[in-house]
């Protein structure tokens, strides 16, 4: 069965590869949810020794997040928004590898336990000099130094990572949602309907954009001023306990396009009305 996936669209952390298990101490990440909303977390994993036993073993250790190869011509901006949420003491950086095989551009947090929100300069991920103009960023990771505790100590907390370009607040794009409707899809028992829309918009440029869905990243979907789902193609299943609670009534939907870089780029609502269950 055809399925939206978030994979299809975005650039998903790295998986763990399966060599890094031998090594202790390690970094590994997994994906959970704090206050309702996801994150990955950065965890250090040391089964060499005791549980929040500290060692005086100093370690210099990397984590590969994501494999690019964007360019680094001062025309991109890096954002990050995360939480430091290490006890341990131990140094946390973002690091930046370029296709010059330079030593990886660190970006320290040392923000203990406060939560921030950091644009990078273009300067930071940009041209070094006036000859490189070839430059392009490869790959974006974590960096540790110091010494490590037990097996599964949480370090970082990350919630966003997004590239955008420098004038992003300066290019309005013009581009609509339309032709909210319901759809049927399946046969027999599989039958179903399911929220579908158009959209319009004035072609790529500047900005990331999808074969499928244009310049929108997601859409959320809202039904009755209530939000039901995000969705990453142009449809949104709708639960049954929508559908029978609404049966045989008009009412308002609302669907929201996202753009790549986080901002809302278009909404409409239609009065749709729910055929009986």
């Amino acid at each position: 069965m055809l399925q939206a996936r978030l994979g299809s669209q975005s650039i998903l952390p790295l998986p763990a590869q399966p060599q890094d298990r031998l090594q202790r101490p390690r970094l590994a990440h997994r994906l959970c949810q704090t206050a309702g909303q996801s994150k990955l977390l950065i965890e250090v994993h040391n089964n060499d020794h005791a549980e929040g036993q500290v060692t005086d073993q100093s370690h210099d250790l990397w984590l590969p997040l994501y494999r690019l190869n964007m360019p680094a011509d001062g025309r991109l901006r890096l954002r990050y928004d995360c939480q430091n949420v290490s006890t341990t003491g131990v140094e946390l950086d973002l690091y930046l590898k370029f296709s010059d095989n330079s030593e990886p551009r660190l970006l320290p947090l040392d923000k203990i336990h406060e939560r921030y929100v950091v644009l990078i300069a273009p300067a930071r991920i940009g041209k070094v000099t006036a000859t490189n103009d070839d430059l392009r960023l490869h790959e974006i990771g974590v960096h540790l130094r110091g010494s490590v505790l037990g097996d599964a100590t949480p370090l970082l907390e990350i919630s966003l990572f997004t590239t955008v370009p420098l004038r992003e607040n300066t290019y309005t794009r013009q581009c609509s949602i339309d032709k909210i409707r319901f759809e049927s899809r399946g046969e027999d028992e599989h039958a179903h309907s399911r929220l579908c829309w158009n959209y319009t918009d004035d072609g790529p440029e500047m900005q990331p954009y999808s074969d499928i869905t244009g310049p929108f990243s997601d859409f959320l979907v809202a039904v009755d001023s209530v939000r039901i789902g995000r969705a990453h193609v142009l449809e949104c299943m709708v639960s049954q306990g929508i559908l029978e609670r609404f049966a045989g009534k008009e009412v308002g939907v609302e669907v929201t396009g996202i753009g790549f870089d986080g901002r809302k780029l278009a909404s409409t609502t239609s009065t749709l009305h729910f055929t009986s269950v």
